[in-house]
Protein backbone atom coordinates (compact mmCIF):
# COMPACT_ATOMS: atom_id res chain seq x y z
CA UNK A 1 0.00 0.00 0.00
CA UNK A 2 1.27 3.48 -0.85
CA UNK A 3 1.86 6.31 1.49
CA UNK A 4 0.36 9.55 1.49
CA UNK A 5 3.68 10.60 0.42
CA UNK A 6 4.10 8.61 -2.32
CA UNK A 7 0.68 9.67 -3.70
CA UNK A 8 1.17 13.38 -3.44
CA UNK A 9 4.17 12.86 -5.70
CA UNK A 10 2.22 10.97 -8.11
CA UNK A 11 -1.66 12.57 -8.10
CA UNK A 12 -0.45 15.25 -10.71
CA UNK A 13 1.06 12.54 -13.28
CA UNK A 14 -2.53 10.57 -12.41
CA UNK A 15 -4.75 13.64 -13.55
CA UNK A 16 -2.28 13.69 -17.01
CA UNK A 17 -2.56 9.76 -17.66
CA UNK A 18 1.17 9.57 -17.41
CA UNK A 19 0.77 6.72 -14.93
CA UNK A 20 1.13 3.11 -15.81
CA UNK A 21 -2.22 1.36 -15.18
CA UNK A 22 -0.41 -0.50 -11.86
CA UNK A 23 0.59 2.62 -10.48
CA UNK A 24 -2.71 4.62 -11.52
CA UNK A 25 -4.32 1.53 -9.87
CA UNK A 26 -2.40 1.71 -6.67
CA UNK A 27 -3.03 5.70 -6.16
CA UNK A 28 -6.25 5.41 -6.90
CA UNK A 29 -7.02 2.74 -4.34
CA UNK A 30 -4.84 4.67 -1.71
CA UNK A 31 -7.38 8.10 -2.71
CA UNK A 32 -10.58 5.91 -2.32
CA UNK A 33 -9.27 4.87 1.76
CA UNK A 34 -7.93 8.24 2.24
CA UNK A 35 -9.76 11.29 2.65
CA UNK A 36 -6.91 14.03 3.34
CA UNK A 37 -5.65 12.63 -0.16
CA UNK A 38 -8.84 12.61 -2.24
CA UNK A 39 -9.34 15.72 -1.06
CA UNK A 40 -6.25 17.27 -2.56
CA UNK A 41 -7.10 15.27 -5.67
CA UNK A 42 -10.59 17.00 -5.88
CA UNK A 43 -8.95 20.55 -5.17
CA UNK A 44 -6.43 19.72 -8.53
CA UNK A 45 -8.87 18.17 -10.86
CA UNK A 46 -10.77 21.63 -9.62
CA UNK A 47 -7.77 23.81 -10.31
CA UNK A 48 -7.14 22.26 -13.44
CA UNK A 49 -10.91 22.91 -14.51
CA UNK A 50 -10.28 26.34 -13.97
CA UNK A 51 -7.29 26.54 -15.75
CA UNK A 52 -8.79 24.91 -18.69
CA UNK A 53 -11.85 27.34 -18.66
CA UNK A 54 -9.55 30.53 -18.66
CA UNK A 55 -7.80 30.30 -22.00
CA UNK A 56 -4.59 31.06 -20.70
CA UNK A 57 -2.91 30.19 -23.90
CA UNK A 58 -0.83 32.82 -25.59
CA UNK A 59 0.58 32.64 -29.08
CA UNK A 60 4.53 33.50 -29.19
CA UNK A 61 5.51 36.55 -31.49
CA UNK A 62 6.57 35.29 -34.91
CA UNK A 63 10.00 36.96 -34.07
CA UNK A 64 10.39 35.01 -31.26
CA UNK A 65 9.80 31.30 -33.11
CA UNK A 66 11.83 32.70 -35.63
CA UNK A 67 14.82 33.23 -33.25
CA UNK A 68 14.06 29.55 -31.76
CA UNK A 69 14.13 27.95 -34.71
CA UNK A 70 17.37 29.73 -35.92
CA UNK A 71 18.97 28.44 -32.53
CA UNK A 72 17.89 25.10 -33.37
CA UNK A 73 20.40 22.63 -34.95
CA UNK A 74 20.11 21.82 -38.58
CA UNK A 75 19.03 18.18 -38.65
CA UNK A 76 21.48 15.38 -39.82
CA UNK A 77 21.23 14.08 -43.06
CA UNK A 78 22.75 10.54 -43.36
CA UNK A 79 23.71 8.75 -46.56
CA UNK A 80 21.71 5.53 -47.91
CA UNK A 81 24.07 2.50 -46.59
CA UNK A 82 26.05 1.01 -48.92
CA UNK A 83 25.64 -2.85 -49.92
CA UNK A 84 28.82 -5.03 -50.60
CA UNK A 85 28.44 -7.51 -53.38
Amino acid sequence: MMTCDEVRVLLHALLDGELDAGHAREVEAHVAGCPRCATELSQFREMRGAMAGANLRLAAPAALRSRIEAALPAPVVRAPALTGG
